[in-house]
Order: structure tokens, then sequence, then C-alpha cells
């Protein structure tokens, strides 16, 4: 009985000793942007992480950036009937993120944002675009969302040098 006994210790011992050997090694991905949520493709489908969240535990791996979203909240309107308004700004670009076993890897990504200009000139066309930054180098889409509702491209004008207005119209995304 007693050597029964033994061997059951045994068999229990090495059986936790596997499981403990196959525990995944993980490490933590961080956000050090405000107001930025990502999106992250994971072997059990897209995961989205917050800057709020903190250091976040992920399995060792690599892992591809699906999206990235920027979302402010503002408080606007004449006293006593201001309202919230949410600015949304949607991005990508930022490269794979590489998770080490014990290390947090932290990526910088929404604000300050850069507006870069890409003008190009054609006969009698002149296109002007824009890009815009975050601060991990990741470009977002212009044409921001306010309250869920796709906001309207911008107008331009044209002046003269005394303010005469020569030409207007409104941009076009894309």
């Amino acid at each position: 009985m007693r050597h029964l006994s033994v061997i059951s210790l045994v068999l229990l011992v090495l059986a936790v000793a596997a499981f403990a050997a196959e525990a995944p090694k993980t490490g933590a991905i961080k956000i050090t942007g405000e107001n930025v949520d990502l999106q992250i493709q994971t072997p059990g489908g897209v995961r989205t992480i917050s800057a709020k969240d903190g250091e976040v535990q992920f399995p060792v791996g690599s892992y591809e950036p699906v999206a990235i979203r920027l979302a402010v909240t503002e408080l606007v309107g004449e006293e006593g009937a201001k309202k919230n308004v949410s600015w949304i700004l949607t991005g990508k670009g930022l490269s794979a993120v590489i998770v080490s076993e014990g290390q947090t890897t932290e990526l910088k990504a929404g604000a300050p944002l850069v507006v870069k200009a890409d003008v190009q000139a054609a006969k009698d066309t002149v296109n002007i675009g824009c890009q815009i930054l975050g601060a991990g180098g990741e470009s977002y889409a212009p044409g921001a969302m306010k309250d869920g509702v796709a906001q309207p491209a911008p107008g331009v004008k044209i002046l003269d040098s005394s303010g005469k207005v020569l030409a207007s119209g409104t941009l076009a995304y894309g």
C-alpha cells in the first residue's frame, strides 16, 4: 500500500512539473498615448487594448496592429446647455508589436499629431493632400467622426493680396 502511495506522489509531482513547464511565457504591451485604443490581431482574433488599461499581458510573440482609434471628448455649448462631443480619428501604420518574456513593449501613439501637406501640380490642377501623423509614426485617415457622424471635407478660399476671394470650393477626401 505504501508503495502505491509513493508512486501516486511521484506521478503527481511529475504532472505538476509538466504543467508548470508548459505555462506560456508572457510579456506586456503598454500604450503611452492618451485616449488611444489599439486593435491587435491575435491567434484568437482581434483584441482591443487601451492606453487606460496600463500594462496588458500577452503571450510572447509578434502581433500585427489592425487599427488605431484616437477619441477625444470635449464639453461644448453655452453654460447650462453644455454636452459632451466625441471626436474620433482612425489610423494605421504601426509596425508589428514584439512581446518578449518578462518585458514591457511600450507603444507611442496619438498626440501630438502632426499634419503634413503633400502638394502636387499637374497642368491646370493642384492636388493638396494631407497626412496626419501620430507620436508613433502612425497615420490617421483624414476625416474625423463627430458623435458617430462623418464630418464634411473642409472648405478652401483663395484670396488675392487685398483679401478678395478669387476662388472657393470644398476639398474632397481621397
